[in-house]
């Protein structure tokens, strides 16, 4: 059932403006649940000033659309999934086969809005230093080092990232020891991924494609 509600300040309401509120224990309510304007939750909370038990008080921008502190929802959320993995993955491919043009969207304007905020230069910095403790300097520096090639296959990268533009190479680092080795094209970086790290896989690999063109010949 789609969900409408007007409201006196703002409004024609969007479903995601339209917040659920429990009212079991208020005896001017009938029912269990009512629901309200989520936009003047909102605005009511940031005028009193929302304090969170586990964050303290929280800026405008740390509150949900539901009055919720955000960090909270999202550790929430977090353990949800996390704990439920499997379902949550195959909700989720579920979801994405079912409706394509969605999430297509949804990544783009994920997207749109990072480099909007820093510029995609800064975008690879903030990326590149979380996870892997690079400054953009140092990355570039690897990258001409490299003369722009995968480190393994001495090819560039020809694969194209979300908004059509060829990617980077990307940053290849030890799982055991987290360090960074060099830069590897998106087919090296995710074959190494396959094998996980593992030598001996690797030398039976290089085997058996030996063997079979013995063989063949």
């Amino acid at each position: 059932m789609k969900l409408e509600k007007t409201c006196k300040i703002h409004g024609e309401l969007a479903p995601e403006f339209i917040v659920k509120h429990s009212v079991k224990k208020d005896p001017r309510y009938k029912g269990e649940w009512t629901y309200r304007c989520g936009k003047c939750v909102n605005e009511r909370t940031w005028r009193d000033g929302m304090v969170c038990k586990h964050h303290g008080k929280l800026k405008p921008e740390d509150i949900g659309t539901k009055g919720r502190c955000k960090q909270c929802h999202r550790a929430s959320a977090n353990t949800k999934r996390n704990n439920n993995r499997e379902w949550f993955n195959a909700k989720m491919a579920e979801d994405r086969a079912r409706n394509p043009e969605k999430w297509e969207n949804i990544h783009k304007k994920a997207y749109q809005i990072k480099v909007e905020k820093y510029g995609k230069k800064e975008l690879n910095t903030k990326e590149i230093i979380r996870m892997y403790g690079l400054t953009q300097d140092q990355y570039d520096k690897m990258f001409e080092d490299q003369k722009n090639l995968c480190d393994i296959c001495c090819r560039p990268e020809t694969r194209k990232n979300r908004s059509g533009d060829v990617a980077r190479l990307t940053v290849d680092h030890c799982h055991e020891t987290n360090n960074v080795r060099a830069l590897l094209c998106h087919g090296c970086n995710t074959g190494l991924g396959k094998f996980e790290d593992d030598v001996e896989r690797l030398f039976r690999a290089i085997a058996y494609l030996e063997h079979h063109r013995e063989t063949s010949e």
